[in-house]
């Protein structure tokens, strides 16, 4: 069973490439083919993926969770309701157990990112965090670039590792981002719990210091004195890939006492209306009248999240090289750029309101989209995205206005 989403992975990523870039670039078929491969794989992985490993949380499983959301969107709904059906018959498994995060060994931490995933997805918030919680057990927030978000693993260097010292510390393994989707998915439900966004940030950015310098893979550093260095293998680094993917985005929230705060970003804190820059008082205080400008500066420029909305943005098909969030009046505006190596004539902007403690100021559906100075609304919808159109050399000014009425929360 634990083959079964990294193919699943590539499907879906051909279909959204297929999908969301125009032209496509995929040649041998279109983004429906890609779409229900992926569909038929998920399905496959309980058909035949062994009954004593796919009742269990997956390596990459969350990509199952993101299959059936597009296969919602594109009226795909019998591929859906069996993929639907399957996932009830594995969350019974998981429901009762006392800690629902089960995996391939007793002593393992890779079922989280998976079942996390699928907890959220159905509203058992209170399971959800259970598994959460078993992750803040073994991953710390220490000012440390190697110990902070780093899972605690000792094996795998024995398994796939080209140096082999016997149980040794690795730090930030695949194992770290791919606790960092259940860390992070619940930070944007619960923006209040800074530190699940400090400690997920941190398994983020650690997962990239097992890059070499030539651009090679390794699968973890050696924490052993006698090395403290990368492993000359890949090893299982993709999955750490993915986790990266899953959770990258640039994350506004206020922080006291820091207040306005960016994670995987830059921050410049304007007056009311982007009347210059804001006392430090004012920023501190995380004035909801305040302009925030982000610079996201995470490895793919593809999504931010503003937990004063609880609304995560997230483009395919262009470049986010910008959002200008006004708290107060409920507004984002993004500045999308054509991507210098896929190019597309148009971009897709999709908006999901995460937050769940009930403060989020207005639903999905409030919102508004118009670029270029308002002048001109989206174009439609496709797949559940507003589509606005790119053009080469100047971003495409994306204004995101709610008019829903309500409180916007501080954080």
């Amino acid at each position: 069973a634990y083959n079964y989403p990294h193919v699943t992975v590539g499907y879906w990523s051909l279909y959204r490439v297929a999908r969301h870039i125009s032209p496509p670039p995929t040649k041998r078929a279109g983004w429906r083919w890609y779409l229900e491969q992926a569909g038929r794989t998920a399905v496959a992985m309980h058909t035949f993926g062994g009954r004593g490993t796919s009742q269990w949380g997956l390596m990459v499983g969350s990509i199952f969770v993101a299959v059936l959301a597009d296969l919602r969107r594109e009226g795909l709904t019998a591929l859906a309701d069996e993929l639907e059906a399957i996932k009830e018959r594995r969350m019974r498994k998981w429901m009762s157990m006392l800690f629902p995060y089960g995996s391939e060994f007793p002593w393992d931490s890779t079922g989280h990112e998976e079942i996390h995933s699928w907890l959220l997805h159905d509203g058992k918030v209170a399971d959800a965090n259970k598994t959460v919680q078993a992750v803040l057990a073994y991953s710390t927030v220490v000012p440390h670039w190697a110990y902070c978000g780093s899972a605690r693993r000792y094996w795998d260097f024995t398994i796939n590792g080209k140096t082999q010292w016997g149980n040794e510390r690795e730090f930030h393994h695949y194992g770290a981002t791919l606790n960092a989707v259940a860390v992070l998915d619940s930070f944007r439900a619960f923006p209040e719990r800074h530190y699940l966004l400090q400690l997920g940030a941190c398994a983020l950015l650690g997962h990239l210091s097992n890059i070499h310098p030539s651009g090679a893979y390794s699968m973890a550093w050696h924490g052993d004195p006698g090395l403290l260095r990368r492993d000359g293998f890949s090893g299982d680094y993709g999955p750490g890939v993915y986790g990266y993917w899953r959770s990258a985005a640039a994350y506004v929230a206020c922080m006291p006492p820091f207040g306005w705060s960016c994670f995987l970003c830059d921050l410049a804190v304007e007056g009311e209306a982007g009347g210059g820059a804001a006392s430090a008082s004012a920023a501190k205080a995380c004035d909801a009248g305040a302009n925030l400008r982000v610079t996201p500066r995470d490895a793919f420029g593809r999504r931010a999240y503003l937990a004063p909305l609880g609304l995560t943005v997230t483009v395919e098909g262009g470049r986010l090289v910008e959002v200008e969030l006004q708290p107060r009046g409920r507004r984002a505006v993004l500045r999308v750029a054509v991507h210098e190596r896929a190019r597309s004539s148009e971009a897709s902007v999709f908006l999901e309101v995460e937050r769940r403690d009930g403060r989020a100021p207005a639903p999905t559906s409030a919102y508004s989209c118009a670029y270029d100075e308002a002048a001109y609304p989206c174009s439609g919808r496709k797949a559940g995205a507003f589509v606005v159109p790119l053009r080469v050399g100047e971003p495409t000014r994306v204004i995101l206005q709610a008019s829903a009425s309500g409180s916007v929360p501080a954080s």
